[in-house]
């Protein structure tokens, strides 16, 4: 499994020299916190800039009542199949999910 982790909260930007083929087809799971409420989102998508700007347009049924959101951290992976299974274990498994928050600091 092939994966690249971004904790700063920016767009997908390559890998750690700053350059991503683009002919290759990520797949991120990523994780966002809304503005004005306490709560956080985790998601997965293969354009990650479309779907965080269709959150903030509150075009997402399961999100747009906490718009407008931060972009927290994502994590890029090459094949779609290991990015649902990354969405399921830290929706699903909790000590995934807290290992995570830990790491951003996020209560």
């Amino acid at each position: 499994m092939d994966r690249w982790c971004h904790p700063t909260g920016g767009h997908p930007q390559g890998d750690s020299q700053g350059s991503l083929n683009n002919n290759l087809n990520m797949h991120y799971v990523y994780v966002i916190k809304s503005g004005i409420k306490k709560w956080i989102y985790i998601g997965s998508t293969s354009d990650l800039k479309r779907r965080f700007e269709e959150h903030n347009a509150k075009k997402v049924k399961s999100t747009k009542s906490y718009a407008p959101f931060t972009l927290l951290y994502y994590e890029a992976y090459l094949m779609k199949v290991d990015a649902l299974k990354r969405e399921i274990e830290l929706k699903t498994h909790s000590q995934q999910k807290e290992i995570l928050f830990k790491k951003l600091h996020i209560n």
